[in-house]
């Protein structure tokens, strides 16, 4: 049974860490939506490693943060972080302004 829970947890934070890795790299390139759930998903990740640490629970706190990296290696990939970003508008970056980065006098 201990087996189990160390391997749902490794597979739930490399899910978590999937999710990071297709989300925008840049903040600005978020959008508000994006930045909630990114929020929310790491707090979620330093309950679980911080939870499993302070109870003692090694291989469960290994498995978080294995998980973790593992999952945002795999969603590195270009082929599948294109495929989650076409698949799900969450991942899908803020559009950006028109103009480009020019200031309100022109200037760069």
């Amino acid at each position: 049974m201990e087996y189990a829970l160390t391997a749902l947890v490794g597979l739930f934070c490399a899910v978590i860490g999937i999710g990071f890795a297709a989300f925008p790299r840049r903040t600005w390139e978020m959008t508000e939506r994006q930045r909630r759930i990114s929020s929310v998903a790491g707090v979620i990740f330093m309950i679980l490693f911080v939870g499993f640490m302070l109870n003692g629970k090694d291989p469960e706190s290994w498995a978080v943060l294995v998980g973790g990296i593992i999952g945002y290696g795999i969603g590195c990939i270009p082929a599948l972080r294109n495929a989650l970003i076409s698949r799900f508008d969450v991942f899908e970056p803020a559009a950006k302004p028109k103009g480009g980065n020019r200031g309100a006098d022109g200037r760069r």
